[in-house]
């Protein structure tokens, strides 16, 4: 099953980077994120808009991109959708973006950088501005970029992950959906577990942007910016008492296009 739809940021955004369209070689291009469930394409249209489609089997995406021109870019985050569909767009021609084609922009940042996920590089990459990024997924990955250059953060379960692992290991609390409205004082085990699952989720996140930010002594009020697609859910349990962050779903293909411009240095 495909959905579709345009996702437009708001021009002027601080914390977000910005594409420019004016060159036609931003726009002929098919940028593909393949996560651990879900297959994302974009296609810039100009204006700072990309439409937005996602696809639950490489098949189905192997289908749509028949019938589409221009040069493909593609981002394998999760193993299990990769596999033979990047050998498959390869053979197309794809341009196939992995922590290593991005090493000039990692530099000696990370220890392991054969384990970093792409996702997270370029999401940071994807910035013009100084930021703190929490990527909303399978997993929730807090990062930064800061003077220009990668900061790494945490990794921790997402929100759907959080609820499926409590249900997994313990059977008789129930597996709650995260489009619920949390609720205190609880009055059921749903309610109990949905605030477990959601707030505390929430809070974790917001708590280690917050770490991450202090434990860069120059600045500490960076503004922090959400991403990935279970952002409006953070953005809604945000914490009040602390400024809003903003939120842009794109920022992993924003990343894509300037890696394309910058051969993966972030320059």
């Amino acid at each position: 099953m495909r959905s579709k739809q345009a996702r437009t940021r708001t021009p002027g955004d601080l914390v977000f980077g910005r594409v420019s369209f004016e060159n036609n070689r931003n726009i002929d291009v098919l940028l593909l994120e393949i996560g651990n469930t879900t297959i994302k394409l974009a296609r810039p249209l100009g204006d700072d808009t990309f439409m937005l489609e996602r696809f639950a089997s490489a098949d189905e995406l192997l289908r749509r991109i028949e019938r589409l021109d221009g040069d493909i870019v593609c981002a394998p985050v999760g193993a299990p959708l990769s596999g033979r569909l990047v050998d498959r767009l390869a053979k197309r021609g794809a341009t196939i973006v992995t922590s290593a084609t991005l090493a000039g922009f990692i530099g000696s940042s990370y220890d392991t950088p054969e384990t970093l996920g792409v996702d997270r590089v370029l999401n940071l990459l994807g910035l013009d501005h100084d930021a703190v990024v929490i990527s909303c997924g399978t997993a929730i990955t807090v990062d930064a970029r800061i003077g220009g250059r990668p900061v790494w953060g945490a990794i921790m379960p997402g929100f759907t992950t959080a609820a499926a692992g409590l249900h997994h290991r313990i059977p008789a609390l129930p597996l709650v959906e995260i489009t619920r409205e949390p609720r205190l004082p609880a009055r059921t085990s749903v309610d109990s577990v949905t605030n477990g699952v959601l707030i505390g989720t929430a809070r974790a996140a917001q708590g280690l942007a917050d770490e991450l930010a202090r434990a860069i002594p120059s600045r500490p009020d960076f503004p922090i910016g959400l991403t990935g697609g279970d952002a409006q859910i953070l953005e809604r349990l945000w914490a009040s008492a602390t400024a809003m962050p903003i939120v842009d779903e794109m920022l992993v293909f924003t990343g894509m296009v300037k890696s394309r411009a910058s051969d993966g240095t972030g320059g």
